[in-house]
Parts: C-alpha cells; structure tokens; sequence
C-alpha cells in the first residue's frame, strides 16, 4: 500500500481538509458548516423528500483483509444485475457488494483509487492516483462476486474522476478532462479550465448521461456544476447555488434529475439544469459527513451515499410537489 498523502502536493491539488477522516462522534458539530437549509426544503416546484434512511457498514474486519483505516468513499458505480462497485480511497481498496449492502469481494490496489465507473458490463474502471507519481487507470472484472485487475495503463497528469461513453474513458484531472480510448491511447481534451495554484480543482467528478448526450462536472474551486455537451465543446450552461458548497459526487438520472453531494456543509441535494430549483435532502443531521460520492438507483428510488467513515447511507426517496 502506498504511503498516506500530505494535505499538499508539489504536482496536483491540496487535499481538502485533513488527510486522515475522523469519525463523525470525534468531530465538533459546530466545525462542519451545517447547512441553514432543513431537509426536505424546496424551492421550486419539485422536490424529493426521504422515505426511509439505511446505514450499511462496509468496513472490512477479515483476518486477511481487515481495514486499518476509517473507511472514506470517493467513488460508486452499479452493475446491471444491481450489485455496488464502490472505492475506499483511504484503505486502497474497491469493495464489491451485493443487492444487501453486504462486501462479497474486495481487491487492494497500489495507492489511493479516486474514482469508478462501468467500463463495459463486468469490467469496472478505476482511477488510481497518489498526487506526486503514480497516476493509472485499472481494469477490473467483476464476475461470480468476484473482482480481479484485469489490466492497466498509465497516465501523466493526475485522475480523480472518470466516466465512460461509446467505447471511451472520459478522465478528469484537477482542472482538465481528457477522452482516452480503452487501450490508453489518448482521443482529445474536451473541456479545460486552467488554474494557477495547486489548491482546489475546477474538475473534481464527473457523470455522463447518456440519453441527454450530457456530461456533468463538479467545480470544487467555483462551487458550481458545469453542464458539457460530450463532443467537449463550450460548458452548454453552469448551476451555481448558495447550497453548493465544495461540491464532490454527482449522478443523474435518465430523466435529467440531478443529485450533487457537498463537502463542506455535508449536504446532499437535488437541483435542475435552469438553476431554479434546489432542494436539500439531507444534511449532517441526517449522518451526512463530508460526502464524496453519489448514486442514484433508479430501480428502488434510492441515493447511495459514499462519505468519510465506515458507514454507506442508503437513502429511499418519495417524490412529491412542493
């Protein structure tokens, strides 16, 4: 296992806040920023509101495999048949569970994963990446409640985020995204926002939606969402909102339905691409510790929330007007 990160980096972003999580009964509520926004709040003319709250420990306790740190989750995907490819970035590890939340299979890798995403139907793509040198992605097959690297390349710029579409890799690195075809051989860059420091990221997640032939980034540094079009043109458009508050994960549903997590306020929320409608979820008060990533099940109405700690949430919505 590679060694622990500094909150600085001579070549990439400063990790944000302390490297090594706390657990959420150690931390004084008052330092988190808690949102001013209640759960539930809409505004405007939609909103979803918690139905049911389920937490699942995923920490590892295995002989051979036993977790020697706080769990902190930076990236989730699904498979086809419902099981959760999730990355444990702080114990080098993606974690396979099934449809009960339950670790069926786990893997380490050689430094910190950052990210995850289905590559093909049973190979999960995952971005390995220590801010100074080693920056890879892997490919790991997932098969009878298995998982196994595959293969990997590497890259020369870092990769916290990744995502694909028609065969492609679309890998984020701080204020950059680049299209890679599967054999590591890079296509175009298609979206760049330069910055000069090595603080926080312009790109810091991405997801692509398919039917709306639609990439959505996180800004970290700006607080904002920005909307792409995946030929890499000009941003179609940007969501900025009081609530957006260092922005990390992101999912969106096939009918365009966005769900975003914020780590400074610990807030998950729901917000459209007019930029008019907002509304919290869930907040601290909910379990919600400095979230990193996100996904949305549309089969059970469910967000899955990965975050500082050892415990995955699982919240079921109900949808309703305001």
């Amino acid at each position: 296992m590679g060694s622990v990160p500094s909150t600085s980096s001579s070549n990439g972003y400063q990790i944000p806040f302390d490297p090594l999580p706390r657990r959420p009964e150690q931390v004084n509520p008052s330092a988190l920023d808690p949102t001013p926004y209640p759960a539930g709040k809409s505004q405007g003319e939609t909103t979803f509101r918690i139905r049911e709250r389920h937490f699942y420990n995923i920490k590892s306790t295995t002989i051979l495999q036993k977790d020697e740190l706080t769990c902190n989750v930076t990236g989730i995907t699904q498979l086809p048949d419902e099981s959760i490819v999730l990355v444990d970035s702080m114990n080098c590890k993606v974690k396979l569970l099934d449809k009960t939340f339950k670790i069926v299979s786990q893997i380490r890798l050689p430094d910190w994963p950052m990210d995850v995403c289905i590559s093909t139907d049973d190979i999960a793509a995952v971005t390995v990446c220590d801010k100074r040198q080693r920056h890879e992605v892997h490919f790991i097959s997932v098969k009878n409640n298995d998982l196994k690297t595959e293969k990997m390349f590497k890259l020369n710029h870092e990769c916290s985020a990744i995502g694909s579409h028609d065969g492609y890799l679309y890998i984020g690195s701080f204020d950059t995204v680049f299209k890679y075809k599967p054999c590591g051989q890079l296509a175009a860059i298609v979206f760049q926002n330069r910055v000069e420091d090595n603080y926080f990221p312009t790109v810091q997640r991405l997801k692509i939606n398919r039917q709306l032939n639609t990439m959505f980034v996180t800004d970290y540094r700006n607080n904002k969402i920005r909307i792409l079009d995946l030929k890499g043109e000009q941003p179609k458009r940007s969501i900025r909102r009081p609530e957006l508050a260092f922005p990390t994960g992101v999912s969106v549903t096939t009918k365009g339905h966005i769900f975003v997590c914020c780590c400074k306020n610990s807030v998950i929320m729901h917000v459209n691409d007019t930029d008019e409608d907002a509304n919290i979820i869930a907040t601290h008060a909910d379990g919600v510790y400095r979230p990193e990533a996100i996904h949305f099940d549309e089969k059970t109405n469910s967000l899955i929330v990965g975050q500082s700690g050892d415990n995955l949430i699982v919240f079921f919505l109900e949808f309703c007007a305001a």
